[in-house]
């Protein structure tokens, strides 16, 4: 019981803060990149297979070229994939991994050069344009709804409008008989 008293703290202020995420439903601009997002989710879940696919292959050259003399990064098709990863991401690849490499194998830039520019350029780019073309569906989307909503309120006023004028125009009758 303790623990649970202990922690209630805790869970409060968690879940006040957890409230800032109402913003996203009051605010339109971020409420459509949420949707976008998870509008995108099946097409990354793709992506993400196509880059699995591209790290393993890579892993797989990694292990078998570099493993031996570089364990502690190919040593495993885990640590080639791990390694892969952090040079993707290009932390540190250079001084980190590759150079050491390069001292060893000196032809190695032909196996970290392709697998950046396919995984960190084309793979990410292609995330991008995803998120970015779903971005741009749901907007307009919007904004066709806002225009609709707008043309049949527009044609309400106009309805209002000529009932106002019959109304008046009764009124001056009215006005007129008394």
């Amino acid at each position: 019981m303790d623990i649970l008293h202990g922690n209630k703290g805790k869970w409060q202020v968690t879940i006040r803060a957890l409230r800032i995420l109402r913003i996203a439903t009051s605010v339109k601009r971020l409420r459509i990149i949420i949707v976008a997002i998870i509008e995108t989710l099946p097409s990354m879940g793709w992506v993400s297979l196509l880059l699995f696919i591209l790290y393993y292959i890579f892993a797989i050259i990694g292990t078998n070229m570099f493993g031996a003399d570089f364990n502690k990064w190919f040593g495993t098709l885990g640590r080639s994939m791990y390694t892969l990863f952090q040079v993707m991401t290009l932390e540190s690849w250079s001084m980190g991994i590759s150079r050491p490499v390069m001292e060893v194998f000196p032809y190695a830039f032909l196996y970290f050069v392709p697998f950046i520019v396919i995984s960190a350029f084309i793979v990410v780019n292609v995330v991008v344009g995803i998120v970015v073309n779903a971005i741009s569906e749901i907007a307009a989307a919007e904004a066709k709804d806002q225009e609709e909503m707008a043309g049949s309120a527009g044609s309400k006023n106009v309805e209002l409008k000529a009932e106002l004028v019959k109304l008046k125009a009764q009124i001056e009758n009215l006005e007129k008989l008394l």
